[in-house]
């Protein structure tokens, strides 16, 4: 078996100086501050998102800049998986599909709004990554039912998850079944793969996708129960099981208190930012969001003050990268739609 040096020791260097590049707080407010859409992709030129900068220049579309952020986040990732073999690279596999699963719900939800509801979605294809072999996007969008769908992708994976899941009554339920089926199969894979990890990977993976698994969650229950209005024997079944702290039968009762009580109980040091939860069910979203950062920050920092030849500097690159991408998302459409900067700063 490789020891961890020869295992971690290049991709270790290669990630802390990727690392040492991300935008720091004061650079993603100098884009922020920026006053048109145009000048924050411009203060991207010289980043590695230049490729989403170059698009919105050409172009002027600001969905395509986005769908080059999303390829540029997968080609990362690709890269990362490339060099790291054996069980960690199989694990960074099952992390990367990820997007796989994120680019597969896009197509489902376009075929939802031509089919089920009769909507015109224009060019949106235009704007869906093609990258993924299996995954022909088009045929899923001109599919005639979810069977359809289900028979054109691979029955080893998400083609018997959502077959199981055809059956539902969509055009009520509307896609969320569907969707929780997808979400609880990658996550149970991920899972899964950690099993031929060392001892030390597999605890700081676990722990590490667990308290993700549970601030997915979190964010379920704010949006089920103070949106839509689930009881909470709906809200089960739209819940991600395996998560490290939250279980079923925790998700009981009002939505912010839950959460006072998650954060309570990990993370005491995040309670003054949980006080107003529950006073205006919106600004509770935008709250919550927040807090979700700060645990994840948090999680994260411990990962890299550990031993540095783990999977955990893979998975911190991983996190802190996906959030930088959805804040630079953030801005640009805080720009694009006028948004107040200052709620904007605190989702940052």
């Amino acid at each position: 078996m490789a020891t961890k040096l020869a295992t971690y020791g290049y991709i270790n260097a290669k990630l802390r100086t990727r690392l040492s590049k991300m935008l720091e707080d004061p650079e993603l407010l100098t884009l922020l501050r920026a006053e048109t859409t145009s000048e924050v992709l411009k203060l991207l030129e010289d980043t590695e998102y230049h490729a989403a900068a170059a698009a919105f220049a050409d172009t002027g579309d600001l969905r395509l800049a986005e769908a080059m952020l999303f390829e540029t986040e997968v080609n990362f990732f690709n890269d990362i998986g490339e060099q790291v073999k054996g069980e960690p690279g199989d694990f960074i596999s099952a992390l990367v599909s990820r997007y796989e699963v994120e680019t597969l719900k896009r197509a489902i939800r376009l075929w939802f709004e031509r089919r089920i509801k009769g909507r015109d979605i224009g060019n949106e294809m235009d704007y869906l990554y093609r990258g993924f072999t299996g995954l022909r996007v088009e045929e899923l969008i001109e599919a005639g039912s979810l069977e359809e769908i289900a028979g054109l992708l691979p029955q080893s994976s998400y083609g018997a998850v959502i077959a199981e899941s055809a059956g539902t009554d969509i055009s009520q339920l509307g896609l969320f079944p569907v969707e929780t089926s997808i979400d609880r199969y990658f996550f149970s894979r991920l899972l899964e793969s950690l099993n031929d990890l060392s001892t030390s990977d597999r605890k700081i993976a676990r722990k590490l996708i667990g308290v993700e698994i549970d601030l997915e969650n979190l964010e379920r229950i704010v949006r089920f129960k103070d949106l839509y209005g689930f009881s909470h024997e709906k809200l089960v079944d739209y819940i991600i099981p395996s998560g490290v702290a939250l279980r079923s039968r925790d998700i009981s009762g009002d939505s912010s208190e839950i959460i006072k009580s998650y954060v309570a109980g990990h993370y005491a040091g995040l309670a003054p930012l949980v006080e107003s939860l529950g006073r205006e069910k919106y600004s509770s979203l935008v709250l919550l969001e927040a807090v979700l950062n700060e645990v994840l920050s948090l999680e994260v920092k411990r990962a890299l003050l550990g031993y540095p030849f783990t999977l955990g500097i893979v998975l911190s690159y991983f996190f802190l990268k996906r959030r930088e991408v959805r804040r630079i998302v953030l801005i640009l459409n805080a720009k694009a739609y006028g948004l107040d900067e200052e709620r904007v700063r605190s989702l940052l």
